[in-house]
């Protein structure tokens, strides 16, 4: 009958409240009503109307509703409402609390719920207010009216309401708590205890008011604002209070730890916590670590606890770490704790940093699964005995993929067969460069107590110079040895300026000490590479281009001549300068070559002989005659002759090519080819020269056998005309893909894998290499200089299949690429205010400007604080940015991209580098951090630059979505779907248009629209601003997306785009007060301004 009721009730008053019009709320509030009052009523309904009589009135009735009329009479004749001014401005708000379900504030459900739970609750508290308000101790003291009038409307059933009511009556009955000082400060609290009943509660005010040593416990709790003991006093009613009291004043509970799951009866080990602190509670031996023990017990603790507790020895400070790691830890990794805690004769201190290396990434993530495979992999290592347990959490901590763990165990196995010293295998694994093959080789030369006592440093320079240690002077060196050299000097830049590399001095005499020592070597280096080229007079560029177009128009009617060859030929001048130099050792002699930059080797000229008038005279006077009065003989050809040796005069580099074989011919033949192309004619002049430089360079040093090492010299080389950065890039290109198709017909379809230090990038060789030629020949016109010189060297028509399958993969990728706004170099400059900063006694002038005074600020930030680049110490990851803008470098660094307002990556980093990013220079783009692997082109290209699917995915992730990620953002703004019927008529239409390349209109519409943009801005930075002069609905797409919650930009945390050859534009700092000294000194030095960005208010 009362659930009839209660529905009926419910029913009527939502009826009724519905027609009359009232909103959704009141509706349910009403219905909440009926049902109540209907439930309420039924049964005095049904029992006759002789007991409705004033029941519904009658105070204590058990109705569950009490009338505000009888509620007013009780108070009204209450000491409090008749003597406090509060009381009775309150008094409304404590009547209509006295009706309100404690679920007043939930939903319907609740509220019905909670009446016909506690049909007696609004009596109950009747009790509360009305003992409340019996005494002044009680209703006069301000602490007591603010906590009730905040936990009265909270009580919730009749035995809180109990608790209160009973502690009130508790408190005023004795008085000798009423001038405590204790209890005044506590006394809100006590009272308030609803969960206490008085039993307990006449506890804490005895042990509270009788507390000399009160003050000791009113220490922070845990990362709480409460003290311990007011959570003491809060405890709960199934706590053991004596043993809580104990506790509280136990000073080796220094942060409230063990009183907090003490305070937690429902714990699931709270016995097993209450016996431990027991047990150890007046054990010294546990005093430090008891806390820390109890911290970290959870369910399962004991059984590891109870191992390390039988063995007397083990060191007690270790136990609270090792219970935390194996709480988390998988049941393998469990296991394996267990079995090396209880192994007597293991190294216990090596127990943590073992386990917390198997918590490490694998394959793009942390999971179970990997730290069972890493558990596995580090427990093979502790029961291999060959490697020294203290190298194996590093070994650990640096394996992430499954391939890595392969080569890692085969390492750590067999390292002693491989010619290493189990001492360097941490240096092999860690650091990627080093070769195997080429340490053994070093451990082969030296004794091992010198080997072993190389640093990580020294290892890495001298196993990369293997093949040269022992050589006495830079000049005795081959080219590619050369070239080995400049890198290790521009890798270990700060280490040798430092003095930390002098442990091989007696190995490689001249590897520098000093900064001073650095300068002379490198200045040597690049004399004896022939890297330094003065910029022609504007006179002599036009010269010389000029006879360049005159060469192709001669050979496009003229068929190129068989015999060529020098007045002063190759043979001649080796033999000169072979008898001038014959009285010295073959050292003396390479160093002498060395210095006019050149070498004799094996019979042949190598090099570029250029004059050097602080050397020898002798040899100078021989060079300067090969270079500056040497002429080309052809016969039968004056013309040609005529124009070839105006060329040499301002290049004499061409000469290497002369030698007396049948190659010039071939060059020539080369060039003709490519002159009768009706392509070559529809070049621009700059374009046409670039082609016949790299025609007249190709295949220089012809030892050397190395596309590359060519590309390397011919771009040094044609700095002396003044060619433009896109222009020196495109030689460069050219040159090192000249054999492009060679390069493609000997490829298979076999799969790769490359490891990367200790990571696994997994490919295909046809694809690999297809991808990478077309990566670097995509930009601009690149690729149709690049068809003209490798097609000029066969028939007519043998690479159209090649250039077409090219040309597609090009365009596929191209619709990918992207290329984000950044400010300009000058905009810093331009708003940058002078500024003297002192460090020390040290003034630094350097310029500053705030971030948000730059208009549109958008950059691609770098901290080499965190390592990116190599790793190591900040100077020396600033060293190698001279390095990394060249051409020819292929190296990857890993940016962040920042906006005036949006610089999470700066709040992270602190300090760092502004770069300016080339247009053709940015590769990926993402939001989060997307754990790139790849450290240079070659391996970025197998990284992204295809869908892999599944081989991706381990990898690190969805790799090439993250590659496209910039791009799709663009084109779904550029072009977005329209979901009408035309619209979809439209789409149906495009896909009936996608190309053989798997590309769409918006596609090639996308890589036409930014290829434009590229090509108008020429020189100009790609700002949003000049984008608009350009193509204002794609400047727009690029401010939606910079500003929209899925972009780019992120405030909290940093996100990744990868490049490379970036130039240092400013420095970015969050505190100029605090940036290192070593950023004020660079700032100075080359007037970089430094950018302050604001990260708190």
């Amino acid at each position: 009958m009362a659930a009839d009721g209660a529905v009926g009730g419910a029913i009527d008053n939502a009826f009724r409240t519905a027609y009359d019009g009232g909103s959704a709320e009141e509706v349910l509030n009403s219905a909440v009503e009926g049902f109540v009052g209907g439930a309420i009523m039924s049964p005095i309904i049904g029992g006759g109307m002789k007991a409705a009589g004033k029941a519904g009135h009658k105070l204590g009735s058990g109705s569950g509703y009490i009338d505000n009329f009888a509620i007013k009479k009780v108070i009204e004749n209450s000491p409090g409402y008749k003597n406090s001014d509060w009381v009775r401005t309150n008094i409304g708000k404590f009547i209509e609390d006295c009706q309100k379900p404690y679920y007043d504030f939930g939903t319907p459900v609740d509220r019905i719920s909670d009446r016909l739970k506690h049909p007696d609750l609004s009596t109950h508290k009747m009790d509360v207010l009305t003992t409340f308000l019996s005494d002044s101790k009680l209703y006069d003291n301000p602490k007591v009216q603010e906590e009730f009038s905040n936990y009265f409307p909270y009580i919730h059933d009749a035995k809180s309401a109990e608790n209160i009511t009973d502690g009130f009556k508790f408190y005023l009955l004795h008085k000798e708590y009423h001038n405590n000082s204790n209890i005044k400060d506590n006394l809100t609290t006590i009272l308030f205890n609803a969960r206490l009943p008085i039993e307990k509660k006449a506890k804490i005010f005895n042990l509270v008011a009788n507390d000399s040593n009160l003050d000791e416990t009113k220490r922070p709790f845990l990362n709480h604002g409460n003290t311990k003991l007011e959570h003491f006093i809060s405890c709960s009613d199934k706590v053991d209070i004596d043993l809580a009291y104990r506790i509280l004043h136990d000073t080796n509970d220094n942060n409230g730890t063990i009183l907090n799951r003490i305070l937690q009866p429902g714990d699931e080990c709270y016995s097993e916590i209450t016996a431990l602190y027991k047990k150890f509670k007046d054990n010294p031996e546990y005093n430090e670590i008891l806390n820390d023990i109890i911290f970290q017990y959870k369910k399962g603790s004991k059984r590891i606890l109870d191992i390390m507790l039988n063995d007397k020895d083990f060191p007690k400070e270790l136990m609270p770490n090792i219970i935390s790691l194996y709480n988390s830890a998988p049941k393998e990794t469990k296991l394996f704790i267990e079995e090396i805690c209880s192994q007597k004769d293991f190294p216990k201190e090596f127990i943590e940093p073992i386990i917390r290396s198997t918590l490490g990434l694998f394959e793009g993530g942390w999971s179970q699964r990997g730290t069972i495979i890493l558990t596995n992999l580090a427990k093979d290592l502790v029961n291999n005995r060959k490697i020294p347990i203290e190298q194996i959490p590093e070994i650990v901590s640096l394996v992430n993929t499954e391939k890595a763990i392969t080569l890692v165990k085969d390492l750590c196995c067999n390292f002693e067969s491989k010619g290493l010293y189990s001492e360097q295998v941490v240096p092999v694994i860690k650091n990627g460069n080093l070769d195997v093959e080429n340490v053994a080789k070093i451990n082969k030369m030296l004794p091992k107590e010198r080997v072993i006592n190389f640093n990580d440093a020294e290892l890495a320079v001298v196993s990369g110079a293997y093949n040269f240690l022992g050589k006495k002077d830079i000049h005795e060196l081959s080219k590619p040895q050369k070239r080995t050299l400049l890198n290790l000097l521009l890798q270990n830049k700060k280490s040798a300026e430092n003095g930390e590399l002098v442990g091989i001095k007696d190995l490689i005499p001249f590897f520098p000490e000093n900064t001073e020592e650095y300068t002379r070597t490198m200045k040597d280096l690049s004399r004896s590479m022939s890297l330094s080229f003065e910029i022609l007079d504007n006179k002599a560029i036009e010269e010389f281009n000029t006879n360049l177009v005159n060469l192709s128009e001669i050979l496009k009617t003229n068929s190129s001549p068989e015999n060529i060859n020098l007045a002063i030929t190759h043979k001649e001048f080796i033999n000169n300068v072979n008898k001038i130099l014959s009285g010295l050792t073959g050292e003396e002699a390479l160093k002498i070559q060395s210095q006019f930059g050149f070498k004799i080797e094996n019979g042949k000229l190598t090099g570029y002989p250029q004059c050097n008038t602080g050397a020898r005279a002798d040899i100078n006077k021989l060079v300067t005659r090969y270079t500056r009065n040497n002429s080309v003989k052809i016969s039968g050809n004056p013309e040609l002759e005529k124009v070839l040796n105006n060329l040499i005069k301002i290049c004499p580099e061409i000469m290497n090519q002369i030698d007396g074989s049948s190659q010039f011919s071939k060059t020539l033949n080369c060039i003709q080819n490519m002159a009768k192309r009706p392509e070559f004619n529809k070049l621009n002049t700059e374009d046409k020269i670039v082609l016949m430089i790299a025609a007249l360079l190709n295949n220089v040093d012809k030892s050397i056998n190395s596309r590359m090492d060519t590309a390397f010299d011919a771009y040094f080389i044609s700095q002396k005309f003044n060619l433009s950065d896109e222009a020196a890039q495109k030689l460069y290109s050219i040159i090192e893909l000249s054999d492009a198709p060679e390069r493609f017909m000997s490829t298979t379809k076999k799969a790769t894998r490359k490891m990367v230090g200790v990571q696994e990038l997994v490919g295909q060789q046809r694809e690999d290499t297809f991808d990478l030629i077309a990566v670097k020949l995509k930009e601009g016109n690149t690729f149709e200089l690049a068809k003209l010189l490798y097609a000029s060297q066969y028939e007519q028509g043998f690479t159209r299949n090649f250039d077409k399958i090219l040309g597609d993969r090009i365009l596929q990728i191209k619709s990918n690429d992207f290329t984000l706004p950044q400010t300009s170099a000058e905009t810093y400059q331009k708003f940058a205010k002078s500024r003297t900063i002192t460090r020390e006694n040290v003034n630094y002038s350097v310029k500053v400007v705030n971030a948000e005074n730059i208009p549109d600020l958008h950059a691609f930030t770098h901290a080499p604080d965190v390592g990116y680049i190599t790793g190591g110490s900040r100077d020396a990851n600033f060293a190698n940015f001279d390095f990394f803008k060249l051409a020819n470098d292929d190296k990857i660094i890993c940016t962040c991209y920042v906006s005036n307002d949006h610089y999470g990556p700066v709040k992270q980093f602190k300090n760092g580098f502004v770069f300016d990013v080339d247009n053709t220079k940015q590769y990926v783009g993402y939001g989060t951090d997307i754990w790139s692997i790849g450290k240079n082109i070659p391996d970025i290209v197998i990284e992204y630059f295809r869908d892999r699917g599944f081989t991706s995915a381990k990898n690190r992730g969805e790799k090439f979505e993250q590659r496209a990620y910039v791009s799709e953002q663009l084109k779904s703004l550029l072009y977005p779907e329209d979901t009408s019927f035309s619209g979809k008529i439209r789409k149906w239409a495009d896909n009936l248009f996608s190309t053989k390349q798997g590309l769409s209109k918006p596609d090639l519409q996308y890589i036409q629209r930014l290829e434009n943009i590229k090509t108008q801005l020429g020189n100009k930075p790609f700002t949003i601003q000049n984008i608009e002069t350009i193509d204002l609905e794609f400047a727009q797409a690029y401010r939606t997306f910079l500003v929209a919650d899925n972009s780019i930009l992120v405030d909290s945390y940093h996100n990744e785009v990868l490049v490379s050859n970036p130039k240092i534009t400013a420095i970015f700092t969050s505190d100029i007060n605090n940036i290192p000294e070593e950023y004020l000194i660079k700032a100075q030095e080359e007037d970089l301004p430094i950018i302050v960005f604001k990260t708190e208010d």
